[in-house]
């Protein structure tokens, strides 16, 4: 199949994409599956690349979060066969150094500007309801609050700041409301 349809399932692309719980309100996307390669039907494996992720792409990925703790043994195997679908931002490419400053994405110390046609978006350090650790920042030496639940692009640790090889951080444009590649 060369295109898939799905349904945003949160508002977490907000303002760029619309979704709720409501299942007749929200937004719908396709998605060109054969955009970066051609896979084995019914499998992740890659046949051959037809392009490259880019910087600002929106992507549709299963989910890599285990199922939640409560979860009974119907949901744990429903979520094994069937992961859920995110729909994310492409923000760190791979051997980046992330951080997000000031609301702004910065790559390798440098302060990203956002697409002429993508909304005007600022992400967030915090989770809501998260506690605060202090951390100085690399080239300034500038004291900085961060929270301690989101950590990819947040920490300035080598492990958190750094996209590892054939990797790519991931964010929702609603990012005080989004369960993103801060966090996994």
């Amino acid at each position: 199949i060369a295109i898939e349809p799905f349904r945003v399932p949160s508002g977490s692309m907000e303002p760029t994409l619309y979704g709720n719980m409501n299942y007749a309100t929200d937004d719908r996307v396709v998605v060109n599956k054969l955009a970066y390669g051609v896979r084995l039907p019914f499998s992740n494996r890659l046949l051959f690349r037809t392009g490259e992720p880019e910087r600002w792409d929106i992507a549709v990925f299963r989910s890599v979060e285990p199922p939640p703790e409560n979860a009974d043994a119907l949901e744990r195997f429903l979520h094994r066969v069937w992961p859920k679908a995110l729909i994310k931002r492409i923000v760190g490419l791979p051997g980046e150094r992330i951080h997000i400053e000031n609301g702004r994405i910065c790559a390798n110390g440098r302060a990203l500007e956002l697409p002429p046609d993508m909304p005007d978006v600022h992400y967030t350090t915090i989770a809501p309801g998260d506690p605060l650790r202090q951390i100085v920042n690399g080239d300034s030496g500038e004291l900085s609050m961060v929270g301690t639940q989101w950590r990819y692009g947040i920490w300035q640790e080598d492990a958190y700041a750094v996209v590892p090889p054939d990797s790519y951080l991931v964010l929702g444009d609603n990012s005080g409301l989004s369960v993103d590649g801060r966090s996994f």
